[in-house]
């Protein structure tokens, strides 16, 4: 209660008025995303394998409402703050006379429409009467004033000094109605420089005015305030913490409900939905209690019902929960058949029919915009259309699909181009157009605007060059969407790890198959380090493994393969890993170990594609281990394995060879005559024919000896010749 000031009645009045008219009429936040501008968050969906895989693309969120300050306040309000300004002042009625009818005068020159010279008397009055207990009051008086006068920066300033005039007048005086004061004046301080776009200097100030008390009547309203500015730079934590701030601490504000549904609606963004359901839990209850001296009236409620049931329904589409998803909103299509909110909700239920299977109705509420909503600006109209186009793909109309598509992206403006060339590049990878599908991917990747996006059009045009067998570039574009997805923010990438695997393996691959073997060990450890529970991590050994066998490092390579072969026994590449392994100990010049490595791959995958290449390097091992006779069984079989591959022309000269060194000339003979009649143009031809020869050289010597005349040792000059000559001779 006031002990210290006194004035006229008529003057209080006339403050009160002026402050009130500042309230309602030019303090404002501009409004930013109020009736129907909506927010779009485009994600790619959340699917387990990124290439080639049709996907439909996220909910709009519900629509981001700011309300200007002068809409915090209803008349209601006004005329509540009026009254009790006029009650402190009829009690503190004094004999400053001289004081108040400098205000009085004040005010009649203002009324007729002389404003300067109004402004001029409190100026007068403020260097005459420095020590009065009005100064404060002719600091707002000149502020409202400069409301009126449409000048809010200095308006902003005079609040601000009569804020810092109330904080003296608190201290020199004691009095409460200077808390009040102040607290008004930073409040209304802190509107003006938001409407100015001073966001910074705007949320200081609003942290003051509930800083000097916590309990004031504008500290709920300073919070809301703040959580508006906060969403309209994007920082939406902060923006959740200043809603929730209002609902907990002043649950009797005017503001409770508009600030449960501004909490809700930014927890939707940052794809909670479980904490928005929370946070609308019982909020009908409040839209319905009786108005009394205890509870206020509630503030920008007029649409609460129909964003309450907008919100729970994306909240249940985010929540996978389709079913009661697309009952929501046919409920609501019930209910507010002329709801502003309506196309947002036909959205929401294409997105929930579409994740039901259930193309045709998807496409029903996909029509119903397009065809309502003429202008083709609307962000509403323009995802409707993205949306149909992946309808008639899903109900096998590819045709138009892909024609929808196309002309989409060809649109200059439209604002979701990049997400149609992704459609169109997918449907021509599909169809085996890699060369089509490359381009339009590239043009994609231009066209994005958001990180989920750019990640899809990545790891598709990643994929389209693997099938191009252009394993460089495939590499690049994945080390792309492995950098936008490691740097883009959790609330709009929350599979980030999903997406990061994927493409950390897949790019490790790439750089195996491109020969770029230490980027690969780095790409694929990388993968094992940070992803230590995923399915395909037998798949990412198996390749480090190989990279580590190209590089040389043999003991390395050994080691992985080993943990593919006996840990992920039912792997797909286990068998591979065998034959790596095999090779390894081959290399390491471990020839039991290899031999028997060999020989586990035959007999674990008999229909092996590398049983013949198995077979031959079985024998190899046998041969330098000099067991030559096992060596040429071994040789033999490989080459009946197979006999058209290279491995198998070369068992079959090994064969001959390794009977040879075994002492089975008769064999060997027979391998390598079988050898020159099967592959006569085979380059080891020759070698084998050689050693034929070889082979009978000593029999021919023999037979040689056997058949050469003895001389004659007669007089006479003649030689006799032989009886026989070898054949060829």
């Amino acid at each position: 209660m006031c002990t210290n000031l006194r004035g006229l009645e008529t003057t209080r009045a006339i403050v009160v008025r002026r402050f009130a008219t500042a309230a309602c009429k030019e303090m404002t936040i501009p409004s930013t995303i109020r009736g129907g501008l909506i927010v779009v968050v485009v994600l790619c969906s959340l699917c387990k394998e990124l290439t080639a895989q049709v996907s439909p693309y996220p909910y709009l969120s519900a629509p981001q409402r700011e309300r200007g300050v002068r809409e915090f306040v209803d008349a209601g309000m006004v005329r509540r703050a009026a009254a009790e300004l006029d009650a402190l002042f009829r009690e503190s009625r004094l004999s400053a006379i001289s004081d108040v009818s400098r205000f009085d005068r004040s005010d009649v020159l203002r009324r007729s429409g002389n404003r300067a010279a109004s402004d001029r008397e409190m100026d007068r009055f403020l260097r005459d009467r420095s020590n009065s207990p009005y100064v404060p009051l002719a600091w707002m008086e000149r502020a409202l004033a400069a409301v009126e006068d449409n000048d809010p920066k200095v308006a902003a300033e005079l609040f601000s000094r009569c804020a810092s005039e109330s904080r003296i007048a608190i201290q020199q005086r004691g009095d409460t109605f200077y808390v009040h004061l102040a607290h008004s004046a930073l409040f209304w301080e802190g509107a003006t420089r938001a409407g100015m776009g001073q966001h910074k200097e705007a949320l200081d100030v609003f942290a003051a005015c509930i800083s000097i008390d916590t309990s004031g009547q504008y500290a709920a309203y300073s919070y809301y305030a703040m959580g508006q500015i906060f969403e309209r730079n994007s920082d939406l934590p902060q923006s959740i913490t200043s809603f929730d701030i209002v609902r907990t601490k002043y649950p009797e504000s005017a503001l409770t409900v508009a600030s449960r549904i501004r909490e809700s609606v930014d927890l939707i963004a940052l794809r909670k939905p479980e904490r928005a359901l929370d946070v609308l839990t019982g909020i009908e209850t409040s839209l319905v209690l009786p108005i009394d001296d205890q509870r206020t009236a509630q503030i920008d409620t007029e649409h609460a019902e129909e964003e309450i049931a907008l919100v729970r329904a994306q909240a249940y589409s985010l929540r996978g929960r389709y079913s009661e998803a697309l009952d929501s909103c046919t409920s609501f299509f019930q209910r507010y058949p002329g709801s502003t909110y309506r196309w947002l909700l036909h959205l929401q239920a294409g997105f929930a029919a579409l994740n039901l299977g259930r193309p045709d109705t998807a496409r029903f509420h996909y029509e119903v915009i397009i065809d309502s909503v003429v202008d083709e600006s609307s962000t509403v109209r323009q995802q409707a259309q993205l949306y149909h186009a992946l309808c008639l793909k899903r109900l096998g109309r590819e045709q138009d699909a892909m024609r929808e598509f196309s002309a989409l992206g060809s649109i200059v403006g439209y604002p979701y181009k990049a997400q149609a060339l992704i459609e169109v590049g997918q449907m021509e990878y599909e169809s085996g157009d890699f060369d089509k599908s490359r381009k339009s991917l590239e043009r994609a990747e231009r066209e994005s605007r958001d990180a989920p996006t750019s990640i899809r059009a990545h790891t598709l045009l990643g994929a389209t060059l693997i099938e191009l067998q252009q394993w460089d570039k495939a590499a690049q574009a994945y080390e792309r969407a492995q950098r936008i997805a490691e740097e883009a923010a959790d609330e709009f990438l929350p599979d980030r790890q999903i997406y990061l695997s994927e493409i950390r393996l897949k790019r490790g691959i790439c750089l195996v198959q491109s020969g770029q073997t230490q980027p690969a060990i780095n790409a694929l450890t990388d993968f094992l380090g940070n992803h230590p529970n995923d399915i395909h991590r037998d798949e990412a050994t198996f390749w480090l493994a190989e990279s580590m066998y190209r590089a040389d490092l043999l003991k390395n390579a050994q080691e992985l393969y080993e943990e593919v072969v006996k840990r992920y026994t039912a792997s797909t590449r286990r068998e591979e890993s065998m034959y790596g392994l095999a090779w390894t100990y081959f290399r390491r010049r471990d020839f039991d170990r290899s031999t028997s490595m060999f020989g586990e791959l035959l007999k674990t995958y008999p229909s092996s594609r590398y049983a013949a290449e198995a077979l031959a390097r079985r024998g190899d091992g046998l041969y330098i281990s000099r067991q030559f006779r096992a060596a040429a069984e071994q040789y033999r079989l490989a080459a009946e394995k197979g006999p058209t591959t290279e491995e198998g022309q070369y068992s079959a000269f090994q064969s001959g060879q390794a009977s040879y060194r075994a002492g089975d000339l008769d064999a060997a003979v027979t391998h390598m005559r079988r050898f020159v009649q099967k592959y006569p143009k085979n380059r080891l031809a020759d070698d084998a024919l050689y050693l034929v020869g070889w082979i009978a050289f000593p029999m021919v010597i023999k037979l040689c000896a056997l058949f050469i005349p003895l001389e004659t040792h007669n007089t006479t000059s003649v030689r006799s010749k032989p009886r026989y000559q070898h054949i060829g001779a």
